[in-house]
């Protein structure tokens, strides 16, 4: 991928002027469901893209209180309002390269007293597929392939649609893992959609433009979207290196997994299938190092063979997760998960590292990064 295409939409010499000292702009715009879209007195901001999260964009904006009632009304959470954040740099000649950062809808709005604030929790998209659970008369999926099938849970929790999918696989993919994936009554659209995922070991995630992706795990890539080092011309704050052996079930690393799969046949009776996977060889191996086991449940029927794979899945997303970097460092509002950066700590050589979450904080200019330094693992399953 070409480095205009990883800064876009941002100048192609972003990176360059972002080294300098630069002024960071940021803005929010309010976009009520019923009313003309109005901009908010932000005191702070702060968005998080995360691809170990659903919703994969989490935000929370802090502005000062508006006085018109109907404008203050219009922010309900409850009606479908929305929220764009703004951020990027303005260079000498007061040239703007400011640009959408996230289309957000509001989760939650707190108006706190005697501050005068208001306080926005803000979300992508996934939020409103976990928000809808199908009822006795709703409609059921399309099974036909991973992306009919995203398109068809999206256009149930999205409303007004229509909606934006864009894969990075042919139609009709997956028809076969995905042919029992029938949602009861109850079940939500964002766990169906995450357990379909796992299956293909694909990511689905709504972007910062509302667009619903469906893409394959990110890779270290030949091209970095950003280099990052400390020193007197670096951009980084402060760094702290980790290694982790089962961190947590979100971010650690673990070398064995079990899906415990349950759900009722046509007749009634309780059905249950366990997917396992396990690293089978290498130094990090159950028989080398033990275990480092993840059990999860989940609520749908499945194949033997689905539920392996599943498993092998999650596994190889996890064992990724042991080597890690976190840091502070200057806003790079073009970065997100996925990305390949190049990092120089003081004590190490230079490496690539993947991008798992960025949190910009576009009010002091500054981002957060959790990085991965991905592993090869081979894997085996077993039945059970």
């Amino acid at each position: 991928m070409p480095l205009s295409s990883l800064y876009a939409p941002f100048s192609p010499d972003v990176e360059n002027h972002h080294r300098r000292s630069v002024r960071h702009r940021y803005s929010a715009i309010a976009h009520p469901r019923y009313g003309d879209a109005f901009e908010l007195d932000v005191e702070e901001a702060d968005v998080t893209f995360d691809s170990a999260w659903s919703p994969y964009i989490q935000a929370s904006v802090t502005c000062k209180v508006i006085e018109d009632a109907a404008l203050l009304a219009a922010l309900d959470p409850r009606n479908g309002c929305r929220v764009t954040i703004y951020a990027g740099y303005v260079y000498d000649g007061f040239i703007d390269d400011v640009h959408p950062l996230a289309d957000l809808h509001v989760r939650e709005r707190r108006v706190n007293r005697p501050a005068n604030t208001i306080t926005l929790t803000l979300a992508s998209d996934e939020a409103l597929a976990e928000d809808y659970k199908r009822l006795a008369w709703g409609p059921h999926a399309s099974t036909v392939g991973l992306n009919e099938f995203v398109t068809s849970h999206a256009g149930f929790s999205v409303v007004p649609g229509p909606v934006t999918v864009v894969s990075d696989f042919p139609e009709k993919h997956g028809a076969a893992e995905l042919a029992d994936m029938v949602q009861d009554v109850g079940q939500d659209s964002l766990s169906m959609i995450a357990d379909a995922a796992e299956r293909l070991d694909a990511r689905v995630y709504v972007d910062g433009d509302r667009t619903w992706r469906i893409a394959r795990k990110a890779e270290i890539s030949g091209v970095a979207a950003l280099k990052l080092f400390s020193g007197p011309e670096g951009t980084i704050f402060d760094s702290e290196a980790i290694l982790t052996r089962g961190r947590d079930a979100g971010s650690g690393f673990h070398n064995a997994v079990t899906l415990k799969y349950l759900w009722k046949d046509s007749a009634g009776n309780d059905k249950r299938m366990f997917g396992n996977a396990v690293i089978s060889s290498g130094p990090y191996a159950t028989a080398t190092v033990g275990y480092m086991g993840l059990y999860e449940e989940r609520e749908y029927p499945v194949s033997q063979a689905t539920a392996n794979a599943a498993a092998a899945n999650v596994l190889r997303s996890k064992a990724r997760r042991g080597h890690q970097a976190t840091l502070a460092a200057h806003a790079a509002y073009w970065l997100r998960p996925g990305h390949t950066v190049t990092l120089q700590l003081p004590s190490g050589a230079q490496e690539r590292w993947l991008v798992r979450q960025v949190r910009f904080t576009p009010s002091t200019g500054t981002m957060t990064l959790a990085l991965n330094q991905p592993i090869n693992v081979t894997i085996s399953t077993t039945s059970g």
